[in-house]
């Protein structure tokens, strides 16, 4: 009709609307852009607002094809259901509806002008929308594009064009193997493990070197805009990390977004998880036992003094190379982290708090700390038995033998600091990892000289 005769109906419309409402009392009208909904819990009265409206629309509209009239579906709707802008639409009433009609302007089946063009709209599952309206989509990424040229609809003096969308997940690509670069970066091996990241060993061409591609595997995360608090937090903790510099973190090189994904690249560490440097009892070495845990130590120290709380410590993120120098890596995020009851396999190298999912700090650290240390020393992780809640409930409740008990191989004046560690009340460890490291420098005297400070 053109935009201005356009409004001009749409004014009438709103006029007639009124006087419908004014003759037959409804409980709620919501208008939108294509028509509008009205509510009513009585039956009767909603169908006798909708026929004396349709009935004085066809006098305004003056016209005689049976396509150009208003179209009115009757529906059954929850009122808890519907979204408006106006979020003043409160009241019990309003909850209690359950009937709906819906009028809009145009029918699909007959506004096309060849059957084909008709057939397009007829078929399920597809998506049609204007460019317009594909550029103001936030999870615009999560769709492919199909361009559909030439469409002839009545109304329209010239042809136009839709896209046609079809919904996609990035994360799911990945998983099939679909998807064999990201950024700059050749994807080379799977290691996702059970966290919220989708795990890559990766190939940088430009640098000639091997990094670790995380990429962050929430829908949810990654359709948040881009000034969404969250994702503000996520990016400013990264920034953070990556300006921490030490010779036993591994480094976070970058971080960012490519095709709507969330997404960090950090140092590739070769190496084998800490948990396995002795696999027999027979083969436990004191003083490399005490190398260890001092690097490790001395790493823990570094983050606490620059206020960052690991929080995620386990064998598998602090990897052992072959001249026994540890790399600490992968800090949990709380931007992205799940509780343990979505990620189960998180449960075993947590904290009584972090199980009672609370907020952890240095001495949840310790608590893992003197876990991964009681493991490496015995061979074996004092909680794991059963099932996840099973070994929650053991971090919770059980007591557990001290290491020289199940080690004869391991001193026996090292008990205490590592049974210290794994007290249940936070209050009763040790309140920072610098007086762990005091003590333990306290038990191997001269022969196992400790340097407390943080090498670069």
């Amino acid at each position: 009709y053109g935009s201005e005769y356009a409004q001009q109906l749409k004014k009438s419309l709103m006029e007639l609307i009124k006087d419908t409402a004014w003759k037959f009392p409804v409980e709620y009208i919501l208008l939108a852009e294509d028509g509008c909904l009205i509510f009513s819990a009585n039956m009767a009265r909603l169908l006798d607002f909708s026929r004396d409206l349709l009935k004085r629309t066809y006098r305004l509209n003056l016209i005689s094809e049976d396509y150009e009239k208003l179209n009115i579906n009757l529906g059954i709707t929850n009122g808890q259901d519907v979204k408006t802008h106006n979020q003043n639409i409160k009241g019990p009433s309003f909850d209690a509806i359950h009937l709906a009609v819906k009028l809009s302007t145009l029918s699909l089946d007959n506004i096309f002008n060849t059957p084909e063009e008709k057939d397009l709209f007829n078929k399920n599952n597809r998506i049609l929308i204007t460019h317009l309206a594909f550029q103001q989509l936030n999870n615009k990424n999560n769709y492919r594009v199909h361009l559909l040229n030439d469409l002839h609809i009545k109304y329209f003096k010239q042809p136009f064009s839709l896209l046609e969308v079809f919904w996609h997940d990035p994360i799911d690509e990945l998983n099939f193997g679909f998807i064999k670069n990201f950024s700059r970066y050749e994807l080379l091996e799977d290691l996702t493990g059970h966290n919220e990241f989708k795990t890559f060993k990766a190939r940088d061409p430009v640098l000639q070197r091997f990094v670790i591609v995380k990429i962050v595997q929430s829908s949810q995360f990654n359709n948040l805009p881009a000034q969404h608090e969250v994702r503000i937090e996520f990016t400013n903790y990264l920034k953070n990390l990556g300006k921490l510099q030490h010779a036993n973190l591994a480094i976070i090189y970058e971080y960012g977004e490519e095709n709507g994904l969330s997404y960090f690249i950090r140092e590739y560490v070769e190496g084998a998880p800490i948990n396995q440097t002795f696999s027999e009892m027979e083969q436990f070495d004191r003083d490399r036992f005490i190398h260890l845990v001092s690097q490790l130590g001395k790493t823990v120290i570094y983050c606490h003094d620059k206020n960052f709380c690991h929080l995620n410590l386990s064998p598998s993120n602090i990897l052992v190379s072959d001249r026994d120098n540890i790399k600490l890596m992968d800090f949990k995020i709380d931007a992205t982290s799940l509780p343990w009851e979505e990620n189960p396999a998180k449960v075993y190298y947590l904290a009584p708090e972090q199980v009672k999912n609370q907020t952890g700090d240095q001495r949840s650290d310790i608590f893992t700390l003197g876990l991964i240390f009681y493991e490496i020393a015995t061979g074996v992780h004092p909680f794991a038995e059963g099932d996840p809640q099973d070994i929650a409930e053991a971090i919770l409740y059980k007591h557990v033998e001290p290491p020289s008990h199940l080690n004869k191989n391991f001193p026996a004046e090292h008990d205490n600091w590592i049974m210290k560690c794994l007290e249940k009340d936070p209050e009763k460890r040790f309140q920072t990892v610098h007086e762990l490291m005091k003590v333990i420098k306290k038990y191997t005297h001269a022969k196992f000289p400790l340097n407390f400070s943080a090498p670069v």
